[in-house]
């Protein structure tokens, strides 16, 4: 072998091995001082590196100048809020620190796509997801709030390498016993889903013999909707076992509804927001008029909040109301709801281009549903765990968008010129029509 020919082949083992130590480290999420977690500083450190190939994604672009917006309006808010309230400057700098890290991470995991492929950035994402609980073992850490998602991930992602629709069913059925035996609900619930479309793939592949062009998130839509449904009828049934069949049965009680009595922390969220509608700010810790606010409302859907949870977690220090989309507009304001409607439709563009293309795996159904239950339910600093490889994995580059628009581009071309070129035959046959009409009379 030459040595220029080494020398490349030494380059491209290099890249490869720092791609997959990014993701190991961007999904272990190992925290540094102020909770900055080691993937985004190594990421940061790498910008020269990974910010060329993010000009390829311009909703990434986008998202990237939009969190930089919203960090500075979180700081604006905050100074503002000062002469009524209490500011931590400790919440604000790890807050404004996670938002830039987000993008940091995923800049770099977008890079890494490029180098070990899509299938290698998620097993090795996976693998630092399960390496990074593994302090926890022996700890009182649970199925439920623990392992659930880190071992989810993985097993999918090495499911979805093998690319066949038997394997990654194998895997999440497996996945779905444990969950079930563990009252592990949402998580269940969206495993459900991803095995739906794996099926419904399948059948369009094999049976059908064709590919869904249109309709594909509607019909997603309608399935989480539908497994809903069917998954509370499971567990208030008792599928799931008798302590989350009696969580259930109160919560629906209290509230009317099993999302909303689960969830109390959506009332108090939609109170402050209503409050104020501007954010708050990224540091600002909540007034006693905030907190009575809050905990009136959630009192109005049956939820007693006078307890230590929400005493100290939600407004304990700064505002925690236990929502990716919740947290982001009361932290940043109006930019921060920006920020969650960009990451929406990266998402949503994503997921439907699989499914158009039948290629979906059961892992990037799996994290569309994650990421849409974390919008409304989830806490923004556990949310932005998974969003690296959820944005990763489904954001679409410039060159496909161009070459699909291209494409549609020669086919209405090609229909045009055929269009014509009928015409022109048409015509050409009335002309001698008319032509031999005038020559027989």
């Amino acid at each position: 072998m030459s040595s220029p020919v080494r020398a490349r082949t030494g380059e491209r083992g290099a890249a490869r091995g720092v791609a997959v130590l990014l993701a190991v480290a961007s999904g272990a999420w190992i925290l540094l001082p102020y909770n900055v977690p080691l993937g985004a500083m190594l990421a940061a450190a790498m910008v020269p590196v990974w910010l060329p190939v993010l000009r390829r994604f311009r909703l990434l672009l986008a998202l990237t100048a939009l969190c930089v917006v919203a960090v500075v309006s979180g700081v604006l808010l905050s100074w503002a809020a000062v002469p009524m309230r209490e500011v931590l400057p400790s919440a604000l700098v790890e807050r404004s620190a996670m938002l830039i890290g987000l993008i940091a991470v995923v800049g770099a995991l977008v890079w890494a796509r490029g180098v070990i492929g899509s299938s290698g950035v998620a097993i090795a994402f996976g693998v630092g997801l399960v390496v990074g609980v593994l302090p926890d073992i022996g700890g009182g850490a649970s199925w439920r709030f623990t392992y659930s998602i880190p071992v989810t991930v993985l097993a999918l992602a090495i499911s979805a390498r093998r690319g066949h629709p038997a394997t990654q069913l194998a895997v999440i059925t497996a996945l779905v016993v444990v969950g079930a035996l563990n009252g592990s609900r949402s998580n269940t619930a969206m495993l459900a889903l991803a095995a739906t479309v794996v099926v419904w793939q399948w059948a369009n592949r094999s049976l059908l013999k064709g590919r869904r062009r249109a309709g594909n998130l509607a019909t997603l839509l309608l399935l989480g909707v539908a497994i809903f449904f069917t998954a509370q009828a499971a567990i208030l049934e008792g599928f799931f076992g008798e302590a989350a069949q009696s969580r259930s049965e109160q919560q629906i009680a209290g509230s009317g509804s099993l999302l909303l009595g689960g969830r109390p922390e959506l009332a108090a969220s939609i109170a402050l927001i209503t409050d104020h509608p501007l954010g708050l700010g990224s540091g600002t810790v909540a007034s006693s008029a905030d907190v009575i606010s809050a905990k009136t409302a959630m009192l109005g859907i049956g939820y007693d909040p006078d307890n230590g949870y929400v005493n100290r977690y939600l407004f304990g220090s700064a505002i925690e109301l236990h929502s990716l989309a919740g947290d982001f507009w009361v932290w940043f304001g109006l930019p921060g709801l920006a920020v969650c409607a960009t990451i929406a439709v990266i998402v949503a563009l994503g997921i439907d281009r699989q499914l158009r293309m039948g290629t979906a795996s059961a892992l990037v159904v799996y994290l569309a549903a994650r990421f849409a239950w974390d919008l409304a339910f989830s806490p923004a600093l556990s949310s932005v765990k998974l969003l690296p490889l959820t944005l990763a994995l489904l954001a679409v580059p410039v060159a496909v968008r161009a070459v699909k628009h291209s494409s549609a581009r020669t086919r209405a071309a090609s229909r045009e010129a055929d269009v014509a070129a009928a015409r022109t035959a048409t015509a050409g046959r009335h002309g001698g029509s008319r032509g031999t009409g005038r020559a027989t009379a």
